[in-house]
C-alpha cells in the first residue's frame, strides 16, 4: 500500500509547499530551478511526470530542504511571495487552464 503523497502535496499541504520550497529561497540557493514545485505540480518540468511520481518528488524535493537547513544550518534567506500556493490549489489550477 503506498503512501498518497501527491493527494497530500496538492491538497493539504498545498500551503506548506510554498513555505518549504519557496521561489525565493530557491533563487538564492541557486541548486534547483526557483520555481520547480510549481512546475512538477503542473507537469511542465518535463518527462513523463504524473500520478504518484508528483509527490514523491515534492517530498524529495521537502526532505532536501529540511535537511540542508537543519544539518548543514544554511540561511535559507528570505521567503518571496510571488509563487502560487498562496492562492487556493483549485483557484491556481483554473488560472493555469486560461
Amino acid at each position: 500500500m503506498g503512501v498518497p503523497l501527491t493527494s497530500w502535496c496538492v491538497n493539504n499541504f498545498w500551503h506548506d509547499i510554498g513555505n518549504w520550497l519557496n521561489l525565493g529561497i530557491l533563487k538564492a540557493e541557486n541548486i534547483f530551478y526557483p520555481d520547480i514545485a510549481s512546475q512538477i505540480v503542473i507537469r511542465e518540468l518535463g518527462g513523463n511526470i504524473q500520478g504518484r511520481r508528483i509527490g514523491e518528488i515534492l517530498w524529495l524535493l521537502i526532505i532536501w530542504q529540511l535537511w540542508y537547513s537543519r544539518v548543514f544550518g544554511v540561511n535559507l534567506g528570505s521567503n518571496s511571495w510571488n509563487h502560487p500556493f498562496l492562492f487556493p490549489s483549485w483557484l491556481w489550477k483554473f488560472y493555469k487552464k486560461f
